[in-house]
């Protein structure tokens, strides 16, 4: 870019119309005309100081830091990249979102089943059963049969409170 307008400028020295110098250069007239009346308020091709207010934390340096820290463990917490760096949070959130491309997620935690917890879970599940045709006996009804499964489909249909309450009462839902 810096090329083109020093072409721009040493053919306009050369007393080149800009109809000319744009058809030379295969640019827009507009172009050479901005070139040209920059050159002559400022005296440079290079570009000019911007105005408005200069980035102050997301900055480069700030971005490639960023960058290496959450490349480097992908499940550091962008909170903790936050305390590590001295940068406020919703920067640090900013930077991921919008120089680095990164999407927010929060990591799921979720419980390690083993051999052993999963035999626990398949003992108190058939202990549940047991007890669900208990109650079903006990309040005459028919349990909804599934696979093989003896189980009501239905809870309490009162509070949350009265669920314990609901075996004696017969406030149970059941499925026929």
């Amino acid at each position: 870019m810096a090329s083109q307008r020093d072409s721009i400028i040493s053919l306009f020295l050369k007393k080149n119309s800009v109809r000319k110098i744009s058809s030379l250069l295969d640019v827009p007239k507009s172009t050479v005309q901005d070139t040209i009346k920059k050159f002559c308020n400022h005296g440079t091709t290079k570009n000019l100081q911007k105005s408005g207010r200069p980035r102050s934390v997301s900055t480069s340096k700030n971005i490639k830091m960023i960058k290496m820290r959450v490349h480097r463990n992908s499940r550091l917490s962008m909170r903790k990249v936050a305390r590590e760096t001295g940068i406020s949070g919703t920067t640090v959130r900013r930077i991921a979102k919008n120089e680095l491309g990164l999407k927010p997620y929060k990591l799921q935690k979720a419980q390690l089943l083993t051999e052993k917890t999963k035999k626990v879970r398949l003992e108190r599940c058939k202990l549940l059963l047991q007890w669900l045709a208990a109650c079903c006996k006990a309040l005459g009804r028919e349990p909804f049969r599934s696979q093989s499964l003896d189980f009501p489909t239905g809870l309490c249909s009162g509070t949350q409170g009265e669920r314990s309450s609901g075996l004696v009462q017969g406030q149970f839902s059941w499925v026929h």
